[in-house]
């Protein structure tokens, strides 16, 4: 019986160093993930770490790299698509005519002039018979035949036993359709029952409980308004409103043949007055927004939700904030070169890069 539980005592210590290591392993295949990133130089893409080492498993050269959705990330090579995993290593082969990004396990690939579905494993799923797809979302997609448009499940069903002019996928339980025969657009819900009309105005999906209207006033000129998900108008006459992101928008204000932005909440309320020149509602908790200097030159920097400078307004263009990290570029005798800064405003990689951003 002490040999047994000698032998045991062992057994289970090797059996824990395992586990653990595997644990680390994870964690730290995540970490190296996280902070890869795929550059453009000389009309090739790779995937480089922060020191600028390329880690792709491979000789060969893409002409487009995706970042990573569903641990699959889109690949073009000489006009054919495919997909490569985390690591680089091709996982779909690279045949396809189009493809989109994996979502809810099914990627819309395009073969021979026609659309169809791919699990991934690389599998068809659903045939390729369509002449236009989108993804999936809430397990459903929008599909298109000859101009008319209906919504399908995995199964490739066709739902409600409907065509639309247009259709856009579901956001919040709601999609948007359209029917030419009344130039009509309204919101539908899961079942497909119409919710409310919004005319013949041009509408986008819900985001956060919110959709941008936009219409003509009386005098011809394009405004634009907040509703919510009962079709209660929120704010209303501004000239131009973006979708909001993390309880934010942008509003647009037009000067003589220029527009000014500022920052606005989901009740309509301004968080700041329409002082930036250009704005970007692309990050989770830092937007990037441009204003002009002393000399009138437009420089870039990013604001969080209230309005206020994290990242001085010093950079020639400024892309989006990812965790640490943000892109931005400046102008060099070689053109206009991107790099990483962290939320130090320290350059993690050099501006070098014709694009940057990262893989993950």
């Amino acid at each position: 019986m002490k040999n047994k539980r000698k032998m045991l005592f062992p057994l289970c210590i090797m059996f824990l160093i395992t586990i653990l290591y595997g644990i680390y392993n994870m964690i730290n295949s995540t970490n190296e993930v996280t902070t890869l990133f795929i550059v453009k130089d000389d009309n090739k893409y790779e995937i480089t770490d922060k020191n600028g080492k390329n880690i792709l498993r491979t000789h060969s050269h893409y002409h487009f790299i995706d970042r990573i959705y569903e641990d699959y990330a889109r690949v073009m090579q000489f006009s054919k698509w495919g997909f490569i995993n985390e690591k680089g290593i091709v996982q779909i082969p690279i045949k396809y005519d189009y493809v989109l990004d994996f979502s809810e396990g099914y990627a819309g690939i395009k073969k021979d002039g026609k659309w169809g579905f791919i699990d991934q494993s690389g599998n068809i799923a659903i045939e390729p018979k369509y002449d236009w797809v989108s993804s999936f979302k809430n397990e459903v997609a929008v599909v298109s035949i000859n101009n008319k448009h209906f919504f399908i499940n995995k199964s490739g069903d066709k739902l409600y036993n409907k065509n639309y002019s247009f259709a856009r996928n579901f956001s919040e339980g709601k999609a948007l359709v359209y029917s030419e025969d009344t130039n009509t657009s309204f919101y539908i819900d899961k079942n497909g029952l119409p919710l409310f009309s919004v005319g013949s105005n041009k509408a986008t999906d819900f985001i956060e409980s919110r959709a941008i209207i936009t219409y003509n006033d009386m005098d011809g000129n394009e405004k634009s308004k907040i509703i919510d998900e009962h079709n209660n108008v929120i704010c209303d006459g501004l000239d131009y409103i973006t979708s909001f992101n993390n309880g934010r928008a942008f509003y647009g204000i037009r000067e003589d043949e220029n527009i000014k932005w500022g920052l606005i909440d989901t009740n309509g309320n301004k968080i700041t007055e329409a002082i930036f020149n250009n704005a970007n509602i692309n990050s989770q908790s830092h937007y990037s927004v441009s204003i002009l200097n002393e000399q009138g030159e437009e420089k870039w920097g990013f604001i969080n939700t209230f309005g206020e400078f994290v990242i001085e307004p010093e950079y020639d263009f400024a892309g989006e904030f990812y965790g640490d990290f943000a892109t931005v570029s400046m102008i060099t005798p070689k053109g206009t070169k991107w790099g990483i800064i962290d939320s130090s405003e320290n350059f993690v990689i050099e501006p070098k890069y014709d694009l940057i951003y990262p893989y993950k």
